[in-house]
């Protein structure tokens, strides 16, 4: 949600915005990324067919200039990023995501990031021989298991079709992965 201000700030001919990034919790400003190198895709799936269910992962890139900010290891960093836009009451900031390094390779114009959302942490083996339970309950379970954050209330699952439904997955449903499984209960809440 943004402010009537920022609402208003958006129909002027010119706008001004900032960048803010935090690794790890130590926040820069956009000066250490190198100009255009920052990117967030969001893609819900693989070439061009949609498939219901399908869980939208978000990629970004940037390139951090080479001595800008001391790292050991960018692998398993956190990145969060906001954009924020000048109103009358100064910058107000809308946050753009939470990110995990995962590769980190370096130039000679700096380190060259990539790095996914909490998505991600639901690409691991999904072992359970079975599931019983609501949506809201086994989204709770995968959540946990993957140490992620949900971000829906019980009320807001159970206010989806099927919402409310006593649900049951087995081995042989094909659920390889917990990501697996968030898009099998994403096409039943659909």
């Amino acid at each position: 949600n943004v402010s009537e201000k920022y609402i208003d700030a958006l129909g002027h001919p010119v706008q001004d915005y900032k960048l803010n990034i935090s690794i790890d919790g130590v926040t820069y400003d956009a000066s250490v990324v190198v100009g255009g190198s920052f990117t967030i895709t969001n893609q819900c799936s693989e070439g061009d067919t949609v498939q219901i269910g399908s869980v939208y992962c978000a990629e970004l890139k940037m390139t951090i200039k080479n001595g800008t900010v001391e790292r050991g290891s960018w692998e398993g960093a956190v990145i969060t990023a906001s954009e924020g836009m000048h109103t009358e009451n100064g910058y107000e900031f809308v946050p753009l995501g939470v990110f995990t390094v995962a590769e980190a390779n370096h130039t000679e114009d700096g380190v060259q990031i990539v790095a996914y959302d909490n998505m991600l942490k639901f690409d691991k083996d999904f072992n359970l021989s079975s599931t019983i339970g609501t949506a809201y309950s086994i989204l709770a379970m995968l959540c946990q298991d993957c140490g992620v954050t949900f971000g829906m209330t019980e009320a807001q699952i159970r206010a989806l079709p099927n919402g409310t439904q006593s649900i049951a997955l087995y081995s042989e449903n094909d659920c390889q992965t917990y990501r697996d499984v968030v898009f099998w209960l994403a096409q039943l809440l659909c």
